[in-house]
């Protein structure tokens, strides 16, 4: 990708963040794919963290419903995810990450940081610590953003 200027522009950040994000993900695929994972799924099995429920992930996600719902019905049926009737309201379902599913979020943020500093390392150090930086200051001003989602439980 072309350098880009000095002062950038809100466009700027957005194009530069989702193509390095793609890239990112193009990378780590080989890794995801064997565990039936993509960007996507990863990103739902993560937010497991943040909210149980098909429509609050829904919710988080931005995504409609039923590709939601899809995405769930396969990482239940790859064994990645387990439902549970709602104890509260039995008509509502939880959802929790299985042994299976907590180990591939792990070897899947594992990869996607490996990629990620791999990239990082190829650039002076001090861009690379104001990059590392700027994404806790941009968490700091978005009050909308799921608290961090961590693979550890």
């Amino acid at each position: 990708m072309k350098k880009i200027q000095d002062e950038n522009t809100g466009w700027d950040m957005i194009r530069v963040v989702w193509t390095f994000l793609t890239v990112v993900f193009d990378e780590v695929d080989g890794v995801l794919e064997p565990m039936g994972l993509h960007q996507k799924r990863i990103v739902l099995l993560a937010l497991l963290d943040v909210v149980d429920t098909p429509a609050g992930l829904a919710d988080v996600m931005r995504a409609p419903s039923p590709t939601v719902s899809h995405m769930l019905k396969d990482l239940e049926d790859s064994g990645l995810i387990e439902r549970r009737v709602d104890q509260l309201d039995r008509r509502r379902f939880r959802l929790s990450r299985t042994e299976k599913g907590e180990d591939a979020l792990r070897v899947g943020v594992e990869a996607i940081n490996r990629v990620i500093d791999g990239r990082l390392n190829g650039i002076d150090g001090g861009r690379a610590a104001l990059i590392r930086n700027g994404v806790g200051a941009l968490a700091e001003i978005l009050p909308d953003v799921p608290p961090q989602v961590s693979s550890e439980s």
